[in-house]
Formats: C-alpha cells, sequence, structure tokens
C-alpha cells in the first residue's frame, strides 16, 4: 500500500459483506464445526488439532492426523470430496464458554484468517470478533415451519468499520512461543504446551 497513507484508514471486516463463501467455525455451548470453505482449505486432511491461544485470545487450528488423541474429526470424505462435520464437545466448549463469558445458549461464529509457514497451514479464530448467531423456529397456521436468525455483533464493532493497518497486522501476528493449551477430547485433561 505504498501508494496510500493508510494512517487511520480502517480495513472493512468481512463479517460486514456477504460470508457465505468465507471460511468460518461455529462453536456452541457442547459443538463446533467448521464450514465447507474452510474444510476445502485442506482437501486431504479430515482431523484437526485445535489450540487455544489464552494471551491473544484466539483459537489456532490445523492439520493432523488421524493417530493424534487430541485431533478432532472435523471433515469426512463423501463421494469423493471433504466435507465439514460437526463434532461434540463435553469438555472443550464449556471450559471456552466459561474463559469468554459467553451466554450459553448462543452459537458463536468467527471468520478463518489463513496462515502458512513454509509447507504448512493453520487458521486462526480471533475469539474477540466473534458474533453470536441467535436461530428461532416457529410453526404459523398453515402448519409451515419458519426460522429466522439474528446476528448480535459484539459492542467494540459499534462505530468502527474494521480495524486500521497497523491494528490489522498486530492482531493477524501469530508467535508460536506463546503458551497455548488443547483438551484431550476423551478425557477432557487439559494439555498445557509452551510451544508449538
Amino acid at each position: 500500500m505504498d501508494f496510500l497513507d493508510v494512517e487511520g484508514i480502517e480495513y472493512v471486516r468481512g463479517e460486514f459483506f456477504d460470508d457465505k463463501f468465507k471460511a468460518k467455525i461455529t462453536i456452541t455451548h457442547n459443538s463446533m464445526a467448521l464450514n465447507a470453505p474452510a474444510v476445502k482449505l485442506f482437501p486431504d486432511c479430515q482431523h484437526f488439532s485445535v489450540y487455544l491461544d489464552e494471551q491473544n485470545v484466539r483459537l489456532i487450528v490445523m492439520p493432523t492426523t488421524e493417530n493424534d488423541v487430541n485431533g478432532l474429526k472435523l471433515a469426512h470424505i463423501r463421494n469423493g470430496k471433504i466435507v465439514p462435520r460437526t463434532c461434540t464437545l463435553r469438555y472443550f466448549s464449556p471450559r471456552l464458554f466459561r474463559f469468554m463469558e459467553w451466554h450459553q445458549n448462543a452459537k458463536y461464529r468467527m471468520l478463518a484468517r489463513l496462515r502458512e509457514f513454509g509447507d504448512k497451514k493453520v487458521m486462526m479464530f480471533d475469539l474477540v470478533d466473534s458474533y453470536q448467531v441467535i436461530s428461532s423456529v416457529w410453526e404459523c397456521e398453515e402448519g409451515k415451519k419458519h426460522r429466522t436468525t439474528r446476528f448480535i455483533l459484539p459492542a467494540a464493532w459499534k462505530g468502527r468499520f474494521g480495524y486500521t493497518w497497523n491494528e490489522l497486522a498486530e492482531k493477524e501476528r501469530i508467535g508460536f512461543n506463546v503458551p497455548m493449551i488443547t483438551i484431550n477430547h476423551k478425557t477432557g485433561e487439559v494439555i498445557r504446551l509452551e510451544n508449538l
């Protein structure tokens, strides 16, 4: 951006556009799911490791193997194509909801930021930039069911279109030397990692 003085210019956040075809994650109080565009970023991978960077308040999701005891099968192959799969998380989701002080009955959604390090790719999800998704279903007089979906945006987004270039550069930096945690999804054991 040499041609533009970026001081004070806000980079409009992707959530303000139609995000139907953008990679994202949805987390409920007991489940987690990547969407189709997210799993298609890793066409040969069905299993992923999930790390919580408590210091920067974000999730790091990276491919792993089916033999990884802490990995989740967030995708599967159907008719030769990779498709998303919702995982039930008895331990991780409730802990994450307490950590973030999220409302138990809401879903939270975040867009993925893909980062590449040589031949490795990871998805980063900023938990602070999550928004609530609340769905309601009701039956009308004709017996048809109708669904409405409401999005509740974070209060910090009010009055702004996004982050400035400098703020964004700082937020998107991934340092793998910060302590991260993952959870054994079978036992609930918290595993602290000093670096990846």
